[in-house]
């Protein structure tokens, strides 16, 4: 089944993203050249893969209304930039933005895009997260929630005071006596006490558990 993916930009994004691996046969490419065109466009074609040029006017808006309209509140939204950090990074992430790939692109491009090509649709699951994380004094144990889960990440909801590349420990009530555990890491801010991590070294019987709930929905 073709992926499809909606590209928020021009130029040289759009040239990069023809040299990517979003240029192959089975994914599906749709442009837009302004916020208005994109959120036009997303009802559409209902991508699972956003690419938003940083330097797009009216950027940090268009990452909010994708994140509460229906066919992209599950995408990942990827901001392309350029080299040089910009201090709006971190407003894009914490209106809801997956990640940066930053100009030129490199190794890191292709294999972060078939990585989030190869991610499937998130499923909307809520349920019990005990999350630890390591302080200063030892360790700390928080309760949370997860808002949706794909099989490579979740959408947490906790008061942990977490920071973008925190590491911390997880177990996942499924069911009654059916915990999976594993290590994650926060990789942005959705919201707030909400924030998006990615799984890492999950046991394979973790990582089969984790996908089977996914599947179900």
């Amino acid at each position: 089944m073709p992926i499809s993916v909606l590209i928020c930009g021009k130029g040289p994004l759009a040239d990069a993203v023809s040299r990517s691996p979003l240029g192959r046969d089975d994914v599906q490419r749709h442009r837009a050249d302004s916020p208005a065109a994109a959120l036009a466009a997303a009802p559409k074609v209902s991508p699972r893969l956003v690419l938003v040029d940083r330097e797009l006017p009216g950027v940090a808006g268009l990452i909010r209304q994708l994140r509460i309209t229906p066919p992209t509140v599950l995408a990942s939204i990827v901001i392309v930039a350029g080299s040089d950090f910009d201090a709006r990074e971190i407003e894009l992430l914490e209106v809801g933005a997956n990640a940066v790939l930053r100009f030129p692109p490199d190794a890191e491009w292709e294999a972060r895009l078939e990585r989030l090509l190869s991610v499937p649709v998130r499923k909307q699951l809520r349920i019990k997260a005990d999350l630890t994380f390591q302080g200063l004094f030892g360790d700390n144990e928080m309760a949370g929630r997860t808002l949706n889960v794909s099989r490579t990440g979740m959408l947490i909801e906790c008061h942990a005071d977490a920071q973008i590349g925190e590491r911390f420990g997880f177990k996942l009530h499924f069911g009654f006596d059916d915990v999976v555990e594993g290590q994650a890491r926060v990789v942005r801010f959705a919201g707030p006490h909400q924030f998006g991590c990615e799984f890492f070294d999950l046991e394979p019987w973790a990582q089969r558990k984790v996908e089977m709930y996914v599947e179900r929905g």
